[in-house]
């Protein structure tokens, strides 16, 4: 079966942009390609600054929460960090809620 992409990778001298082009993570399978895209990313990018835009995403598991901590983490191990972008609705409302909003760097404009 082919898989389509769910994040499209754009990398720079040390910063790179993650645009998620799906709507919604929510399903099984959604989740596990989203995590093994990142995962795969970041492991080949070690200590990139990794602008995560979600700006298409409207709904998303809290798993989802789960696997950016994870990123973070990896990325924080070789000197890089992640920022998310383009955060609002329901996924804004369920970091808010969880009390993760305050765990991440959230980036109010589009890196350049």
């Amino acid at each position: 079966m082919d898989t389509q992409t769910i994040v499209e990778f754009t990398s720079g001298n040390t910063d790179s942009v993650a645009k998620v082009k799906t709507d919604s993570i929510v399903e099984d399978r959604l989740i596990n390609e989203f995590q093994k895209e990142l995962h795969e990313y970041v492991s080949a990018h070690p200590g990139t600054i990794l602008h995560l835009d979600l700006s298409h995403v409207h709904r998303f598991s809290c798993t989802v929460l789960s696997d950016l901590l994870q990123i973070q983490q990896e990325l924080a191990q070789t000197r890089g960090s992640l920022r998310l972008q383009g955060i609002h609705g329901n996924v804004r409302d369920i970091m808010k809620l969880t009390g993760m909003g305050r765990m991440f760097t959230v980036e109010h404009r589009h890196a350049c």
